[in-house]
């Protein structure tokens, strides 16, 4: 990394970048033609359990809106990827990222959260933290604790 700094860069190291980079393409085009065959292998395992292409198109159609993908997506951005305090954020396909955060906060659309190394999804979180609220908020109710808090602060008003 240190041969890239512009007062130590040679052309042995623009070689050595250049080849680097050229495996790190053909690893991401691996990638990318690894997914895009599981996704045909969905589609036509969709295909088949809808009786054919236009079972499958006419579902397509009944469910995909255009309109919540743009959002989801974030297509209508043009700025995929912006520089933010020193750090690079990416911008594109929110839905698909992961939280950065470890203690159950995470950016709009996620579709999962993570608590510590454990991932969980979005609806079983949202659900457990309301349902706790709910308890502590029974309780709260239940046993006067926001009245007798409100006189205490009352008390001690009084007495100063």
């Amino acid at each position: 990394m240190d041969q890239l700094a512009p007062d130590h860069f040679s052309s042995a190291a623009a070689e050595e970048a250049i080849l680097w980079l050229e495996k790190y393409q053909a690893a991401l085009n691996g990638h990318r033609n690894r997914l895009a065959f599981e996704k045909d292998a969905l589609v036509d395992s969709l295909k088949v359990v809808y009786g054919g292409l236009e079972a499958y198109l006419g579902l397509k159609r009944s469910f995909h809106n255009e309109q919540l993908a743009q959002l989801v997506l974030n297509r209508t951005n043009l700025h995929k990827v912006v520089k933010q305090n020193g750090m690079l954020l990416r911008k594109m396909d929110p839905v698909y990222m992961y939280p950065l955060k470890k203690n159950g906060r995470a950016h709009f659309f996620a579709s999962v959260k993570q608590i510590g190394n454990n991932h969980m999804s979005t609806l079983v979180f949202n659900m457990l933290v309301i349902w706790i609220m709910s308890v502590i908020l029974y309780f709260l109710l239940r046993y006067s604790v926001l009245q007798k808090t409100i006189e205490f602060l009352g008390d001690l008003k009084r007495k100063v």
